[in-house]
């Protein structure tokens, strides 16, 4: 999606990761989200699910 629309600058590109609390995965797969997310200069927003 980046390649496709980040050329259009009217269009605006963000990236919403959803931490639900679950142990032993969701660390890693973060960083990784964060991590990409830079290196693309794409708004990053984490939302911690509490239930």
């Amino acid at each position: 999606m980046h390649n496709i629309f980040a050329p259009n600058r009217k269009i605006k590109i963000v990236a919403i990761t959803v931490d639900e609390g679950i142990g032993g995965y969701r660390k890693k797969t973060i960083k990784n989200a964060s991590s990409l997310t830079d290196n693309l200069g794409v708004e990053h927003t984490i939302v911690l699910f509490e239930a």
